[in-house]
């Protein structure tokens, strides 16, 4: 029986054992000073050596798959990854693989209550693994087990496609043989597998299949197998479930379903193309339909221009603009087309983008995080170089866990403005993920950049945490009390949110052994909720 401590393959050291299933069990593993995972097929639950066989080929395989392939969402294995060796004479099978940190989505909508994603989110995650499909298949591979469960996220708010045991090489002898006999071994998970996996005739059009159900239960928080069926056409009845749904993205997850192989998208050329056509939709609370003769607004040279849509959905900014000016009392909609006449359809109107952000943040205070990215995003259309949207749109992201694209707006807010609460907020991210350097780079320049005080407070506590983790406990120390001075000098500064100036000195005294002032300390930080 594998152990902590046990020497494997006389290579990596085991950690600790993660889980235990029906074929075997994982471990985190040290492999010469990096932290990886080890797969230790059992075999013991067989007693058919044909079946034996069956799953140690599948084994191999998945070794095989992850060693050929390179790609930030797919495991990576070394070409010494797959090896045997003896435990109590019995031969064992093993697979050391990348470590990767996260949940898998399944995992992260139920620790969410299985509240439903957004659909910009769900957007961002599709890209994402049809980025990861498209080197799949290009390889010559699918993976007929495409489910929540067998995703991960990150901390970073990337998607690693992971459980490669199912996958398939794609040749023509594979092809003639199922138009031969149609023997295929029949791998699947119910609910996420179409009719001809089922049936044992995977295609990698079985994988869209699956795409769509797993997009399915991300979107409505109810697995597919829990959703009703239309009696005559058997395809899932899930629409009506999501609130506001775009018909595009509606669209393109029901093709993903098709009852037949011919009938979902052909390749991901394919369905970058229908990506492209649906972001091209700025997601708005009415659902996105084909309306005839709706205004749109238009920026040109810093002017609104007036001109007519036939299809709101593809412009996307018309109403939410519509509804802004004539929330604020501006300008309504008929004198918006009599002053067109007037003026050749050209109208100048510099203040929407402060109007827009203002309303943003109205809406962002209240939570209401779609409308507020409306807002932020119409701003940004009128003034692309405004510091403050870009900002407020990289916080959107960070609350929603979209970590890449927070930094990158968190980055834009900097490039056109030097924002200065912007590097505190990347630096906190780098600060989480272990990026210790430019964490501490950030917090520097952001001291350097910004004259608000309630900022240049937050940076010099992130800044006291981030050297007590590296042991700089002088400078540490140098941070908090600058952190103390600002706040002395300014009483109306407040703390960082879950953070007390007091605790980390407590615990910076802990640190440098000084337990009688950290005794003291501790007095103060009774009634404190970190």
């Amino acid at each position: 029986m594998i152990q902590e401590g046990n020497l494997i393959n006389n290579r990596v050291r085991v950690v600790k054992r993660l889980s235990q299933g029906g074929f075997g069990e994982t471990f985190e593993v040290d492999d010469k000073g990096t932290r990886k995972v080890l797969k230790i097929l059992h075999l013991h639950h067989f007693s058919d050596p044909e079946q034996q066989q069956k799953v140690i080929t599948l084994f191999q395989r998945e070794a095989t798959v992850l060693m050929q392939l390179n790609h930030p969402g797919i495991p990576h294995v070394e070409p010494d990854g797959y090896f045997t060796f003896l435990e109590e004479n019995i031969t064992r099978y093993g697979l050391v693989m990348e470590k990767i940190d996260g949940k898998t989505l399944q995992e992260w909508l139920e620790d969410k209550s299985d509240q439903p994603i957004s659909q910009q989110l769900a957007l961002d995650w599709l890209k994402q693994l049809i980025s990861i499909l498209e080197h799949l298949h290009k390889n010559n591979y699918f993976h007929r087990d495409i489910k929540p469960s067998n995703i991960m996220i990150k901390p970073d708010g990337t998607l690693v496609l992971i459980d490669f045991g199912s996958v398939k090489e794609l040749t023509g002898s594979y092809l003639a043989k199922l138009v031969e006999d149609g023997e295929a071994t029949k791998l699947y998970t119910p609910g996420y597998a179409p009719k001809e996996q089922i049936e044992g005739k995977p295609l990698p059009q079985s994988d869209f299949f699956a795409l769509g159900c797993t997009f399915v239960y991300l979107l409505t928080g109810t697995s597919p197998v829990n959703i009703p069926r239309d009696d005559l056409t058997d395809t899932l009845i899930w629409r009506n479930l999501v609130p506001n749904l775009c018909e595009d993205l509606g669209d393109l997850i029901d093709d993903f379903m098709a009852i037949l192989p011919t009938q979902r998208p052909q390749n991901t050329h394919e369905i970058w193309q229908r990506i492209t056509e649906i972001e091209s939709v700025l997601f708005v609370p009415q659902k996105c339909e084909k309306v005839q003769r709706i205004p749109s607004l238009i920026l040109n040279q810093n002017l609104i221009e007036i001109s007519i849509s036939k299809n709101y959905c593809r412009v996307g900014i018309s109403l939410p603009l519509t509804y802004l000016i004539f929330r604020r009392g501006l300008i309504n909609m008929v004198k918006i087309g009599a002053i067109s006449v007037v003026l050749g359809g050209a109208i100048a109107f510099p203040a929407v983008p402060e109007i827009a952000n203002d309303q943003g943040y109205e809406y962002h205070v209240k939570k209401q995080l779609n409308m507020a990215e409306i807002y932020y995003k119409l701003a940004l259309l009128f003034r692309p170089n405004y510091g403050r949207p870009n900002y407020n749109l990289g916080a959107i992201y960070e609350e929603r866990g979209q970590i890449n694209l927070a930094r990158e707006f968190y980055q834009k807010s900097i490039a056109v403005s030097q924002f200065g609460k912007a590097y505190y907020k990347l630096g906190n991210l780098d600060f989480k993920q272990g990026n210790y350097r430019q964490a501490f780079d950030l917090f520097m320049k952001g001291l350097k950049e910004t004259g608000d005080d309630q900022v240049r407070h937050n940076i010099r506590i992130s800044l006291a945490r981030l050297l007590m983790v590296q042991g700089q406990y002088v400078q540490a120390r140098k941070s908090l009390e600058a952190a103390i001075a600002l706040k002395s000098n300014s009483p109306e500064l407040k703390d960082p949110a879950g953070v007390s100036v007091d605790c980390l000195l407590t615990e910076l005294r802990k640190a440098e052994r000084d337990e009688k002032g950290a005794k003291l300390e501790l007095i103060k930080c009774q009634n404190v909720v970190p």
